[in-house]
């Protein structure tokens, strides 16, 4: 930021752009800054420049693209340069959008887009920058009260905007803490008053429709008011507490007033028309002259080509509006705000100052009174105050005879201006007790004079002095008396070591001392003013009584209490225990009492230090130390104990208290309630402390949640020292077993985060490291890791890595198991006696290490090998001779020392006999599986039906040997039996006599208890019958007459054979 200086006054005496006018704003000039080389632009973006005044002196701020700019109108004959680079927001939008000076005399304050700025107008120093915390857009404004508090509003998101209040520190610093939000609205606010006299802070807005919001900062509320008409602007008079607001309906002008309550003192009132054109108006800003009773505004045009502005002025009233056109450049350009420039020394040095774009605006205005009271008064609330002698409505007359109304006094041996008022003074020539009195100044109601500054003749023993003013053209005089001002009783104020008397007109004359308790030695002038002595005092100096006095006046004897000072303390770091301590400073009496913190103790004063002991149990929380003398405190200087330091810590698991850490340090002391031990973001609780000399030991608990790291140890809020410590794992709980094949499970615990798991078979020399667990819990006591395959119990080990600053630390083994094996099935299910059965077993968890089958509780099932997976296998089983009373199986698994039992039914029972064919039961019998005996059939016999039916002739029904059958082809055979007979040449008998029709080998037609198809009745193979149909005939064969050779069986033996097939039909049907 650039600042530079001009004159108020030079303003109008530079290269200016005079636009001629009438009435009271005739008188208006503008300066374009860019055409002027200090102010020289480069940038094609030009913003608003923003102005306010810091005491004096206008400041404006512009903005570039390549910074800010202020120039302020002091003296032109220096160019100062600050750079305010900090007040630059944190995006590349550099505007700033409003302007309020921070105090009278130097720092003024600057808003922009997410930041407050302070500045000093005279200082190279770099400006102070406040960050808002939240905010969005470009709608800030801002104001400053007396007592450091900002009012400003913001927006705060897209469409929302906020009005706040924040109080600076009382060295004018920003505070740390945000802004205090006050209300919310959804428009932007326009402008911004404050008056802080009365608690107030008011603005409008206007969208569609337009609103007056006042805020009271004392009760904390809020009112509001929709506007007749739109496109407001505003002023305050906060003397009055009324509102002026200007208001526009298309071409015209309205003037409405209100109170601070919103209530309507003056309805909308038309007070101008502007002509229908292309450009309508707009209103911006307001200022009031409260003092005459005057108000102005500014109109920006809005449309069309204009490249100018209005000013529109007009009384309180609402009357005699008048408005001037001015050069703007861009109409969409307007000032951040109106101000006025009053010198009330002649209430007529009015000026109204404004900027735009690169211009500032001036206009030398005059009253709204009638014919501005012709020069010879002043306008007041629309009416004129003659001066001069002037009398009448508008002041008119004048005389030309000084007349003297009063005659300011000076102090003594001084040469200050003597004001002398009354009328006709201008240029006029004074004397005083006849020696001449140097105009400095005059206007026709005063005058201002300089006389020697030595005493005026015989002012030992006069008391006033004769005046004699004379008017320079008519030589005509009016006279007075003089006399110097008396002092008054001085005030004491002491400031460190200065001691500085205050009162009312102190003689300037030389060789003032001060004498302290009778000695002048202790004190020395440094500075003398019409209304103060300021006196240096040495260290020894004492409270008691003090004169001031010269050759020429000696002021009453006063009783002066000095403050202590405390310039420093020997040893600035203090023990808990007790120790001697040194104060210097000034002003120690011979008595002294010195309070560290809540202790106090009577200290030793010598030659200006005081020696006393320290407070010895222990810490105090207090760390100041000050001094009292004779009642009076001095400023505490603060202290420090030496720091502790750490000694050892050691980490452990209590039964009771759970995982604690015992930190030994010295010089920490013994007060649990001012030690802060720091676990990252949490505290630990503190469970005993206790402390031999200089080092103590306290046992702490470890929150829950704590991580390994840095601990951090604070004694009375500062902190000690720190270390760093591993927690160590710890593993208390497993959940689920996991399967063979490797499973994720969630071990329970303490401090897992971080950790890796240690996994190990120690039978089968396996290690492995598992670090890809993820802690499940907030507090680090959960977390979930994928154990690989396997079987049998296992150990597992939580590991906290070592890092730079602590060593590797473990939890304790943890012995765990995967799932036993299980059994779901088993098959067969019916098993011989006396025999080898493979056993297929079906289930889960099985494995091959330290694999055993067993059942009957015998480790006899032969597992093979090839077949074995983690759910099932094979295995051989020799099972027992004999049992009557085997019914079941216990089946057993043991994987790696795990067992899985297992019980099922099983059906027992017997081989039979093999024949010699190596048949069961040579294929001409039945086995019975219960008992393991044949059935035979056909007749056969034998323990394994081996033997045959015996066989015989035709006669005997065993069926002819020679195939000749019955050569006549005669049915005469079997006539009851076979009714088809056996055809001629075929092989009709029976060769091996097969009684039960259970089929013939070689023959179609069977016998008479088949079927002719042989498909429900005989089988050719000779195996039992199978078909549910059996058809049982009983056939008796007759001897031929020819002799021929039939098959002949007997009755009996047919019938007998007839049922045995029934019998064995019947079983094997069951």
């Amino acid at each position: 930021m650039y600042t530079y200086k001009y004159t108020l006054s030079l303003l109008f005496l530079l290269a200016f752009v005079y636009v001629e006018g009438q009435n009271r704003l005739s008188n208006y000039a503008y300066f374009n800054l860019a055409a002027n080389s200090p102010f020289t632009n480069s940038s094609t973006s030009v913003y608003n420049p923003k102005t306010a005044y810091v005491g004096t002196d206008l400041i404006l701020t512009q903005n570039t693209n390549i910074g800010r700019y202020s120039i302020s109108n002091l003296d032109f004959s220096q160019i100062y340069t600050i750079p305010i680079q900090q007040a630059k927001t944190t995006d590349a939008y550099y505007e700033f959008t409003d302007i309020q000076p921070y105090t009278t005399t130097t720092d003024f304050m600057l808003i922009g887009r997410n930041r407050i700025t302070k500045c000093n107008a005279y200082n190279t120093v770099a400006c102070t920058a406040y960050n808002f915390l939240s905010s969005y857009g470009l709608n800030y404004l801002i104001s400053v009260s007396p007592n450091r508090w900002l009012y400003y509003s913001l927006s705060h998101t897209q469409n929302s905007y906020v009005t706040g209040y924040q109080q600076l520190t009382e060295s004018g610093n920003f505070p740390s803490t945000t802004y205090y939000t006050t209300s919310t609205i959804a428009n932007p606010p326009l402008d911004l008053f404050s008056d802080f006299v009365n608690n107030k802070t008011i603005f409008y807005t206007s969208v569609s429709v337009a609103n007056i919001y006042v805020y009271d900062l004392a009760g904390n509320t809020q009112i509001t008011n929709q506007l007749s008409y739109t496109k407001p602007a505003m002023a305050i008079d906060t003397t009055a507490k009324v509102i002026y607001l200007l208001t526009v309906n298309n071409f015209q002008i309205y003037l409405e007033t209100r109170g601070y309550n919103l209530v309507t003192i003056m309805a909308p009132k038309l007070i101008y028309t502007f002509p229908t054109t292309t450009e309508t108006p707009n209103g911006i800003r307001g200022v009031v002259d409260s003092f005459q009773g005057q108000l102005f505004f500014y109109l920006q045009m809005n449309g069309g080509t204009a490249t100018y502005g209005y000013i529109l002025s007009t009384d309180i009233n609402g009357e005699n509006t008048q408005v001037l056109s001015v050069e703007t450049g861009n109409s969409t350009f307007y000032p951040n705000k109106l101000m006025l420039y009053n010198d009330p020394s002649n209430y007529r040095n009015n000026t109204l100052i404004f900027t735009t774009q690169m211009k500032v605006h001036a206009i030398k205005y005059l009253s709204p009174c009638q014919d501005d009271c012709n020069g010879n008064g002043y306008c007041k609330n629309l009416q004129c105050y003659c001066l001069d002698g002037s009398q009448g409505v508008t002041c008119p007359i004048s005389f030309t005879q000084p007349t003297i109304k009063t005659i300011s006094s000076i102090a003594m041996c001084t040469n200050s201006e003597i004001t002398i008022t009354g009328t006709n003074l201008l240029n006029a020539g004074v004397t005083i007790a006849g020696q001449t009195c140097t105009l400095t100044g005059s206007t026709t109601t005063s005058l201002t004079c300089t006389i020697a500054s030595t005493p005026l003749p015989g002012s030992s023993s006069l008391f006033y002095f004769p005046v004699v003013v004379t008017n320079p053209t008519t030589s005509e005089t009016g006279t007075s008396s003089f006399s110097y001002s008396k002092p008054t009783i001085l005030t004491a104020t002491q400031s460190n070591t200065t001691l500085t008397f205050t009162g009312a007109n102190v003689p300037q004359c030389p060789g003032f001392t001060l004498s302290i308790n009778g000695d002048t030695t202790l004190a020395t002038l440094t500075q003398q003013t019409t209304t103060s002595l300021q006196f240096n005092l040495l260290k020894l100096a004492k409270s008691g009584t003090f004169i001031v006095s010269s050759s020429s006046y000696v002021y009453p004897s006063a009783a002066v209490s000095l403050k202590p000072i405390i310039t420093d303390i020997n040893p600035t770091a203090l023990y808990p225990s007790s120790s001697s301590v040194t104060i210097n400073g000034y002003f120690f009496g011979t008595s002294s009492t010195v309070k560290q913190g809540s202790y106090n103790v009577v200290g030793t004063v010598k030659n200006g230090y005081i020696t006393f002991n320290s407070y010895g149990s222990g810490f105090q929380t207090d760390l100041s130390i000050s001094v009292t003398v004779s009642g009076v405190k001095s400023d505490p200087i603060s202290y420090t104990y030496v720091t502790p330091t750490y000694v050892s810590s050691t980490f452990s698991e209590d039964v009771t208290l759970g995982s604690v850490v015992s930190i030994v340090g010295q010089d920490m002391g013994t007060n649990a309630s001012i030690i802060l031990v720091s676990f990252g973001s949490n505290s630990g609780v503190i469970n005993s402390i206790s402390g031999s000399g200089r080092q103590s030991t306290m046992v702490v608990l470890i929150p829950r949640g704590t991580v390994s790291g840095e601990i951090q140890v604070s004694v009375n809020t500062q902190l000690a020292f720190s270390f760093y410590m591993n927690m160590v794992p710890k593993i208390s709980q497993i959940t689920p077993k996991p399967s063979v094949s490797g499973d994720s499970v969630e071990i329970q615990g303490k401090f897992l985060k971080n950790i890796i798991l240690q996994y190990t078979k120690p039978e089968l020399n396996i290690k492995n490291n598992i670090t890809t667990c993820s802690i499940t819990d907030q507090y680090n006591e959960k977390t979930t890791c994928t154990l690989p395959s396997g079987t049998g119990s296992f150990l597992l080990q939580a590991i906290s890595p070592s890092t730079s600053n602590y060593q590797e630390v473990s939890s304790s083994l943890f012995q765990f198991e995967y799932k036993s094996p299980t059994i779901t099935a088993v098959s067969p299910l019916k098993v011989y006696f006396n025999s080898q059965t493979t056993f297929t077993i079906s289930g889960s968890n099985f494995g091959n290490i330290g694999l055993i089958v067993s059942i009957l509780n015998n480790n006899d099932c032969v597992v093979n090998g090839t077949s074995l997976t983690s759910s099932s296998l094979e295995c051989k089983w020799n099972s027992p001779v004999s049992s009557d009373t085997l019914k079941s199986l216990n089946f057993t698994i043991e994987v790696d020392t795990l067992e899985g039992n297992y019980s099922s039914l099983i059906d027992f029972g017997y081989h039979c006999p093999i024949g010699s064919n190596q048949n069961e039961c040579s294929n001409h019998g039945i086995c019975e599986f219960s008992s393991g005996k044949c059935q035979c059939t056909d007749d056969y016999t034998g323990e394994d039906c081996s033997t045959p039916p015996s066989s015989t002739n035709n006669s005997s029904g065993t069926g002819n040997t020679d195939n000749t059958g019955n050569p006549t082809g005669s049915q005469t055979g079997n006539p009851t039996g076979n009714p088809t007979g056996n055809p001629t040449g075929s092989q009709t008998g029976n060769p091996t006599g097969n009684p039960t029709g259970t089929g013939n080998t070689d023959n179609t037609t069977g016998n008479g208890t088949g079927n002719t198809d042989n498909t429900d009745g005989g089988n050719t193979t000779g195996e039992p019958n199978t078909s549910t149909s059996t058809s049982i005939s009983i056939s008796v064969t007759t001897t031929g007459t020819t002799g021929s050779n039939e098959n002949s069986v007997s009755t009996s033996s047919i019938l007998s054979m007839n049922i045995l097939l029934l019998f064995t039909t019947l079983l094997a049907l069951l």
